[in-house]
């Protein structure tokens, strides 16, 4: 399922090559052998750095200022956009 179109920002879920060979292979596997593969996975999502926890904050956005690109009429829809959720938000 894709997410809603923006402006020039269309999010749509798609697999890279790497992924969609690694899907294959693991559809080839037994009960047995996926399970082992979960596993695995498991380790190493457990592995990972713990999450960043500026991201979603104002600080994490000022990072960015200046770097923001935006095409023709994109800013206003993103604009009203906010001002709607804040409005939704004080009802």
């Amino acid at each position: 399922m894709s997410l809603p179109y923006y402006g020039g920002m269309r999010h749509i879920h798609v697999t890279p090559g790497s992924v969609d060979q690694a899907c294959g292979e693991i559809r080839r596997l037994t009960e047995e052998e996926i399970e082992k593969v979960l596993e695995f996975v498991g380790r190493l999502k457990a592995e990972r750095k713990p999450p960043d926890e500026s991201i979603g904050t104002a600080e994490a956005l000022v990072r960015h200022v200046g770097r923001f690109s935006f095409n023709e009429g994109e800013r206003e829809t993103l604009l009203s956009m906010v001002l709607e959720a804040r409005e939704a938000g004080t009802r």
